[in-house]
């Protein structure tokens, strides 16, 4: 929809704006109470989501040449090779425990460090004493370091090209530089290596600070230089939460209180300007009377007594924006710690309706939606990374990365029981009358299973040609994304013996990740989510000899989508950061979105946080969504104009009054001026018929309020 501007209209458009205002309700004001939180009382650093997850590191190495490198396991420093202790083999840490540490390394063998070492072949149990080439030390009093124990991890399975074990920390240059894993402890040192001896890394509830997963740089010997040291160091954990015209700002600080937090912002990518001081024990502040649809970038330092600056945090940007359209949030619930999928269930009974919402390192969690608050009334052990779940009549099949694939009869929610397994592990599941589809497992395509009888699954086919990540099923058709730049392939699955490749189709730069069929079946939305665009495309399957693409459903081209589902004319679409997005999709050739609702409203510490599912299958009309972690949202009744517009032009704010009100003026300004919520419909935007949204249509509807000019046209 055009829009159209100038200085006199602007002007004239400020008075109006707060003339009406002040005889009007005000324009839509969405997360009003979350706007009102911010102003609540300082809230402390493990309220924050996520936790110590919060901190993050960096390291630098200091002595040239750098002989010693790492290897790249998407980790937080030095090219992804060193990670908190948490992240790595687990700690009892938490965010007031994180130092800076120096990695000294020293030829002279007098200045090693004893330490214990763990092995693989033994499930990560102690082995031993050996020895690490130099030593560790705690530097947060420059002055008075403290040297620290270290732990080597040896990565020994009696077989393969990896030469035995040794007791040594020596790397190589191998991609994986041996697997010698070196573990930072904050003990004090034990020069006999005993500390952790009869301990086992992976189970024991240990102090380890940080873990690194080294390797020899390519073409370097080790001691090319007597001076080399690497420091590892923490970032201030920060996190800003944007609304429509304000930004909350909270962060977690490794280490004891500073004397006081300085902030800076700018709506540039340096944030130079001061913003404010906060004493060295608050922990968060709200920046508010902000515009909305404008990037904020922020920093937070610390400071001692003499303003010395001690710590900074990166960076973070954030943008005001409206949170939400024509979605009424009924409730939420947040009882574990990571989600994954979501389904959805109804006791055929009673016709209560439930939330089935997978906990992925803990199991799956049965929520009544019925009334709020929701309440938890049924769990099913896994945490196996329980990534998926569905049910057949009153089962519910659990899918789990690390299997086992979980069949449980929750006829009795509050006392589900589970009454049979699948052994293998997969990272997607479907169900499609008595059949399972394991997909993404070993092997990597497709595993089904009859499940006629639940607790006896009978093993049916495989068909794995290459690794699907995720499948749609429309009657006996299959739509299977290979994510790995192959593309889709589409299925006949009359006989689950014998499947059949009837078409296939790919597009540039592809990372296929799930599909939905169009109600008619004559389209396939394809949601990618590593290739290069990460959004949603639409295909024109109708021909399977002529698959092409009509048409592009893109959010933000900076953001990943995920998970989406067809009912009727919308697609509902989990699209990780930016929360549930809805689709009018009546016409797949010329998708437009009609409601929203952010799930995930913090800085993302990456594209893959916030929405991962959504269910909108039930007969109540409501929809129910899985946030990574904030856990289950639960939405009333969808109704945001299944037509496209509907009475006559004007009605911005879609109460579906036929008479334009002030209301619908406020609403027309905001839109024009100040990057408020598009109309459901462009044509309501477009009071004069004329396919232009300007000044002019807001001059025709006061016309029309004021002084009885013409009526707004009428709606297609």
């Amino acid at each position: 929809m055009k829009k159209s501007i100038s200085l006199v209209s602007l002007i004239l458009c400020t008075i109006l704006f707060f003339a009406f205002s002040a005889l009007s309700d005000p324009p839509l004001a969405p997360f009003s109470e979350k706007n009102s939180a911010i102003d609540s009382e300082n809230r402390s650093s493990s309220s924050l989501p996520g936790g110590d997850s919060l901190i993050e590191i960096y390291a630098e190495w200091i002595g040239t040449p750098q002989w010693m490198s790492g290897v790249d396991f998407n980790y937080e420093a030095f090219g992804g090779s060193i990670a908190k202790g948490a992240d790595f083999f687990g700690s009892n840490l938490g965010s007031t425990d994180y130092i800076p540490v120096e990695i000294r390394f020293d030829i002279d063998s007098s200045n090693w460090s004893n330490a214990q070492f763990f092995r693989r072949e033994n499930l990560f149990r102690s082995a031993g004493v050996g020895t690490f080439p130099g030593s560790v030390w705690d530097i947060s009093e420059p002055a008075n370091p403290r040297r620290l124990n270290v732990c080597i991890v040896e990565y020994d399975d009696g077989s393969g090209p990896l030469p035995d074990p040794n007791f040594k920390w020596d790397p190589d240059n191998s991609a994986q530089g041996k697997f010698e894993y070196l573990l930072i402890m904050k003990s004090d040192y034990d020069s006999t290596g005993l500390t952790y001896a009869d301990s086992n890394v992976l189970l024991d509830d240990m102090d380890n600070l940080y873990a690194w997963w080294p390797r020899l740089a390519d073409g370097h010997t080790f001691f090319e230089t007597d001076t080399a040291k690497l420091v590892i160091n923490t970032y201030i954990g920060l996190l800003a939460t944007a609304f429509e015209d304000s930004v909350y700002l909270n962060w977690v600080y490794p280490g004891q209180n500073p004397d006081n937090f300085k902030i800076f912002w700018d709506t540039d990518s340096i944030p130079d300007q001061l913003l404010t001081e906060q004493p060295g024990d608050i922990r968060d502040f709200a920046h508010t009377n902000l515009m909305t649809e404008i990037d904020y970038y922020y920093q937070i330092r610390s400071y001692d007594s003499l303003d010395n600056e001690l710590l900074s945090s990166r960076v973070k940007s954030t943008r005001t924006r409206y949170n939400t359209l024509n979605l009424s949030l009924f409730g939420q619930w947040n009882g574990s710690s990571s989600y994954g999928d979501i389904w959805g269930y109804t006791d055929s009974t009673n016709g209560k309706e439930y939330a089935l919402i997978c906990g992925r390192f803990s199991g799956l969690y049965i929520i009544d939606i019925n009334d709020t608050p929701f309440v938890e009334v049924g769990f099913i052990a896994g945490g196996n990374d329980t990534k998926d779940v569905k049910t057949y009549s009153h089962y519910t099949i659990i899918f789990q990365e690390g299997g086992p694939t979980i069949i449980a009869d929750i006829s009795d929610v509050t006392n589900p029981q589970v009454v049979s397994t699948m052994s293998s592990g997969c990272h997607n599941g479907l169900v499609d009358g008595h059949y399972v589809y394991q997909i993404g497992g070993s092997p990597s395509g497709l595993v089904i299973y009859s499940i006629l009888d639940p607790a006896n699954p009978e093993y049916v086919n495989t068909y794995s040609p290459y690794s699907y990540h995720d499948v749609a099923i429309r009657n006996d058709t299959m739509a299977a994304c290979a994510i790995n730049g192959i593309g889709v392939d589409i299925l006949d699955l009359t006989d689950k013996s014998n499947i059949q490749l009837i078409g296939q189709f790919n597009y540039p730069g592809s990372g296929a990740h799930n599909a939905a069929f169009s109600e008619d079946g004559d389209f396939l939305f394809i949601g990618d989510e590593i290739g290069s665009g990460n959004y949603t495309r639409v295909f024109d399957i109708s021909n399977l000899g002529s698959i092409y693409k009509v048409a592009d459903i893109i959010v933000d081209p900076n953001t990943v989508t995920h998970n989406s589902y067809v009912k009727g004319e919308h697609l509902f679409i989990a699209h990780y950061v930016d929360g549930l997005r809805v689709w009018n999709v009546k016409d797949p050739t010329d998708p437009y979105e009609v409601a929203f609702y952010d799930t995930h409203l913090q800085t993302p510490m990456s594209s893959y946080e916030g929405a991962w599912g959504v269910y909108p299958y039930f007969e109540s009309g409501k929809v129910i969504v899985s946030d990574m972690q904030t856990g289950l949202y639960v939405f009333n009744t969808f109704v945001p104009g299944e037509s496209c517009c509907v009475g006559n032009r004007g009605d911005m704010n879609n109460d579906g009054n036929p008479a334009v009100t002030v209301t619908d003026v406020v609403y027309l300004i905001d839109f024009i001026f100040r990057g408020g919520p598009a109309p459901a419909c462009e044509d309501e935007g477009d009071v004069n018929n004329d396919n232009i949204v300007d000044i002019d249509d807001l001059l025709f509807i006061i016309d029309r309020i004021c002084r009885g000019g013409p009526a707004p046209g009428s709606c297609p």
